[in-house]
């Protein structure tokens, strides 16, 4: 399909043809695994990981600088988290969004290729399991969500 994706100074859109392809990995699949999207050069992500391999739960980690997510995995975020835009993704407290914030995107689809050329722009860190995401901001966000989700 033909969409829009930003350049690399986000200064203008160039059409490219790309195909999708189906990604087989779901997020917080598992029981009792909780999967963790965080940047590693973000300090409060590396707070929360730190505790979360400190404790007993099973993790499973997705550093997005160093892992491209795709498409289907952004639009499953968003529905466990119950957004209706990937705009609610985005990190406004970054150097990146000073350089798009002025900018006009139309579909999640311009959003999931902001955020898989600039994995900064995706607000993190987000714990995920089965059916339900929520953004961690520290130790009490995070044994909220694992109250929350029996584990």
């Amino acid at each position: 399909s033909l969409f829009f994706m930003i350049n690399s100074s986000f200064s203008f859109f160039e059409k490219k043809d790309i195909s999708k392809k189906k990604n087989k990995a779901m997020l917080g699949k598992h029981l009792n695994e909780i999967t963790i999207i965080y940047n590693n050069e973000n300090p409060i992500d590396k707070e929360v990981l730190a505790y979360l391999q400190g404790s007993s739960v099973k993790i499973r980690e997705v550093n997005t600088l160093n892992q491209k997510l795709t498409g289907t995995l952004y639009e499953e975020i968003s529905q466990k988290m119950n957004i209706s835009s990937l705009k609610e993704l985005v990190n406004h407290e970054t150097e990146e969004f000073e350089k798009i914030k002025n900018m006009s995107f139309d579909s999640d689809t311009d959003y999931i290729k902001i955020f898989q050329h600039t994995p900064q722009l995706l607000k993190t860190p987000i714990l995920v399991h089965q059916n339900h995401a929520s953004f961690a901001k520290g130790a009490g966000d995070i044994a909220k969500f694992l109250e929350q989700e029996n584990i």
